[in-house]
Formats: structure tokens, C-alpha cells, sequence
């Protein structure tokens, strides 16, 4: 056969075999190149099913694929039509052993309160990377996670310069388990993430009023710091109501989410802050980090990030849930970080176990920049800081105290955890942040630092 002839005949094999593709999925599937395969979700849809090679659209035919995905579209349109829809991760990982890598791409699946449909369902063993692309949200229905990551075998990753609004159903997580199911294996590596588990009012009904289209705004997340009662059965990133949250890591990104850790009555174990900027505001008598109302907070670690928490009631800001014991909650080790938190049991004026890398006991310190005109520096990045022997440096892994992450609050303060025998009176406090070196002296009346001379 000639050249030009077989070149031909290949060229219309593979325009019948992509015609045959379109045909068989509705035309809601196209390879995006040879990395990725791109999947569009248009009303009427009603599920994906992924597996290690090769995935099934709405119970149809098996697509043979065992590269990564992209997400990308919406399960209603304009005029409000609208039906139920899921992803469904089964068993297994990527073709090369890995993580599959499953990208959304202003992804928006909007189940109402009572389909009792999961958005996005991690199976058995599954491990994901999730790739966040543009502005993506993901709501369940009663008793379902937003996005379902509840195995002890299985793993999700979340990641990306996009962002994500997940809202789980009545009784369930925003990611992590739904009713009387644990979260376990979730980390947070970057992106913009806002995480409301589910109370009896939540979820956004919009779909069903023909209005579609959901803001930001409708979205049923917490105002970290404030008096309000959150009446949140599931926690934002772990447990749903009577569920632990169990291995959640934050290695960076900005997370917002009513509770870090167990639902109503579950414990928060093994959470882990190293970077980004966290903020976590329990649900009902639950901890902003840590157990859920009557669920303890164990094995917690804070190396760096700027963090706030706040619990609600007598509930710890990080630690337990109201109705523990104080001695059953802990150990909090403290390495670094800006945490606008209290470490204190309402009812035992202690630290309880909260210590440093050492295992020193921990005291709470503030420093206030401000500039030549006195004004407070708000959201400047630490680059540096060295108070007495305390040093920390955000380019190296070396420091005595973390400050990856670190940024002042709105009032220009930096609230740290140090060592309780490391800060006498009278000590030089140095810190760079935003190209601007601040000097001062600690007293116990607080350190105010100014621009260096």
C-alpha cells in the first residue's frame, strides 16, 4: 500500500472511531489530548462510574481509558432543568500506580436536600488527586457527603489554583463521611476551599425554586469569630454526625469550614496544619479544630500557617468538643504558626498537653506590627523572625519555629505558641514581612513592633 493511501485510510479509521465515541456518550465526551480525557456534564445526566481502565457515562456502554480526567459543565441549565448526579471513583488507582488525577473544571453538580445523592463518592480503595480548576461547586443530599472520602484504605488529595464550595447533605460532611460515617485520609495541598457539613436547614434549595444559579453568598459556610450558632450535624472537613475525622493534613491553600475534625459526637484524630491560611468555626458545642460536641481532639500538630479557630460553647477553639474531659483530649504539639486560638479548656485554666517539639509547655504571645504612622499592618507575609534563640525562617525546613504561611490578621498582630521557659522580659523580637524589617522589645504587657531605623 502506498503512503498517501495508508495515511488516509488511518485518518478515516480514526474519524469513525471518534464519531463512534460521540454516538455511544451522547456527545458528552471528548479526549482533551493524550493526557486527559474531558467529560462534559450537561443536564440529564445522571452519573459517571470511573474505574482503574475505563469508565461508564449514565450505565451505558464501558469506555476503555485509564489516563486522567477532566470535569467539567453542570447537571442544570438556565431554564432550570435539573436532575440528580454523582461521581463515582471505584476501587483502585491511576494505570501508573498512582493517584488518579480527576481535574474539575468549573465543575457545578447541585443535588437537592432530598435526592439522598452524593456529588462526588470515593470507593473502596480509591486514591485521588483532585485538580481544582476556575470556580467549581459540589452539593449532596441528605445524608451524604459532599464529596465522599471515608475509607481506611483509600486517600484524597485536593489541590490546584482553582476553587472548590462543597456542601454536604443532612447529617453528613462537606468532605469526608456522611451520616454515621468517619473522614479519613484527606489533604489539602492549595487551592480555595469552603467546606459546610450538613445541619436539618442546610443545602441550597435554588434548584428547586428554577433558579439555578447558586452565589457564594447562599452558601450555608460559617462567619469564623462570630457569636452564631452553627447547627451542623457533619463537620466541613471529616466526620459526619456520630463520625471521626481521622488523618487530615493542610499543607497549604485557604480553607474555610465549620469544623476541622469529628461530626456531632465524633472524635477528631491525627490533624495535622503545616501551611495556608485555615479557618474552622465548630458546628453545635463542637471544637473549631479537633472533636465534634462530645467528641475528644487527639493527636494534634500545628507547624506552621496562619490559623483561626473558634469552638462553640464550652467546646475547645482546638481540642475537644464540649462534654470531654480535659485530660482525655490532646496532645496538641505546637511548632510554629500564627493561631488566633485558644488552647485553654474553658474549665481548666491550664494548657492541657499542648507542648512544643520538646515537649515544653506553651504560652501565648502576641505581636503587633504597625508602621511609622502607627497604622496596624494587615496580611503581610512573615519572611523571618528570631525572638531571643526562637528563629524562624519561611525558605528553609530548618527553623525552630514554623512560619510557612504566616500572615498578620486584620488589627496587624501575629499570635504565637512558644515556649513558656524561651521569652524572658526585655528580649529583642525581630520580624521581616513584606520586604520590611519590624523591630521591638517583649514584655508580658504584649510586643509592639515598629519599622527598624
Amino acid at each position: 500500500m502506498k503512503t498517501g493511501t495508508a495515511v488516509k485510510v488511518y485518518s478515516i479509521m480514526m474519524g469513525l472511531l471518534l464519531l463512534f465515541a460521540l454516538v455511544m456518550t451522547g456527545g458528552n465526551v471528548k479526549a482533551a489530548d493524550n493526557e486527559a480525557m474531558t467529560i462534559q456534564i450537561q443536564p440529564g445526566d445522571e452519573k459517571i462510574e470511573i474505574y482503574n481502565d475505563y469508565y461508564v457515562l449514565n450505565g451505558s456502554t464501558r469506555q476503555d481509558w485509564s489516563g486522567d480526567y477532566v470535569l467539567t459543565g453542570s447537571n442544570f441549565n438556565q431554564q432550570g432543568d435539573y436532575s440528580a448526579f454523582q461521581v463515582i471513583v471505584e476501587d483502585g488507582y491511576s494505570s501508573n500506580g498512582g493517584a488518579r488525577s480527576i481535574t474539575l473544571s468549573s465543575l457545578n453538580i447541585l443535588n437537592t436536600i432530598s435526592s439522598e445523592t452524593c456529588a462526588f463518592s470515593l470507593q473502596g480503595n480509591a486514591d485521588v488527586r483532585l485538580l481544582l480548576e476556575g470556580v467549581n461547586q459540589l452539593q449532596s443530599g441528605q445524608m451524604q457527603a459532599g464529596i465522599q472520602a471515608s475509607s481506611k484504605t483509600g486517600a484524597l488529595t485536593i489541590e490546584g489554583s482553582g476553587s472548590l464550595y462543597v456542601q454536604g447533605g443532612y447529617k453528613a460532611a462537606g468532605i469526608g463521611g456522611g451520616f454515621l460515617q468517619d473522614g479519613r485520609n484527606i489533604t489539602i495541598n492549595s487551592g480555595t476551599i469552603m467546606a459546610a457539613g450538613g445541619s436539618e436547614n442546610s443545602g441550597v434549595s435554588s434548584v428547586e425554586q428554577n433558579d439555578p444559579y447558586v452565589t457564594v453568598e447562599s452558601w450555608m459556610l460559617p462567619d469564623v469569630g462570630s457569636s452564631n450558632e452553627h447547627t451542623g450535624c457533619g463537620a466541613g472537613i471529616g466526620g459526619g454526625d456520630l463520625g471521626a475525622g481521622v488523618n487530615i493534613t493542610i499543607n497549604g491553600g485557604t480553607v474555610t469550614a465549620n469544623g476541622a475534625g469529628g461530626g456531632s459526637s465524633g472524635h477528631g484524630l491525627f490533624i495535622t496544619i503545616n501551611d495556608g491560611r485555615v479557618s474552622a468555626s465548630g458546628g453545635l458545642y463542637g471544637a473549631g479544630i479537633g472533636g465534634g460536641a462530645r467528641g475528644n481532639g487527639r493527636y494534634l500538630t500545628i507547624n506552621g500557617g496562619t490559623i483561626t479557630a473558634v469552638g462553640q460553647y464550652t467546646a475547645d477553639d482546638i481540642g475537644g468538643g464540649t462534654l470531654t474531659i480535659s485530660s482525655h483530649n490532646g496532645p496538641l504539639v505546637v511548632t510554629g504558626g500564627s493561631i488566633n486560638a485558644d488552647l485553654y479548656k474553658n474549665d481548666d485554666p491550664r494548657p492541657y498537653s499542648s507542648t512544643d517539639q520538646s515537649g515544653s509547655s506553651l504560652l501565648h504571645y502576641t505581636l503587633n506590627l504597625t508602621d511609622a504612622s502607627g497604622n496596624a499592618v494587615s496580611g503581610a507575609s512573615v519572611e523571618s523572625l528570631k525572638i531571643g534563640s526562637c528563629s524562624g525562617n519561611a525558605e528553609t525546613d530548618s527553623s525552630q519555629y514554623g512560619i510557612r504561611g504566616m500572615q498578620t490578621n486584620d488589627a496587624g498582630q501575629l499570635s504565637l505558641y512558644l515556649d513558656i521557659t524561651s521569652v524572658p522580659e526585655d528580649l529583642n523580637v525581630t520580624v521581616v514581612a513584606d520586604g520590611v524589617t519590624y523591630t521591638g522589645t517583649f514584655s508580658f504587657s504584649g510586643i509592639n513592633l515598629t519599622p527598624a531605623v
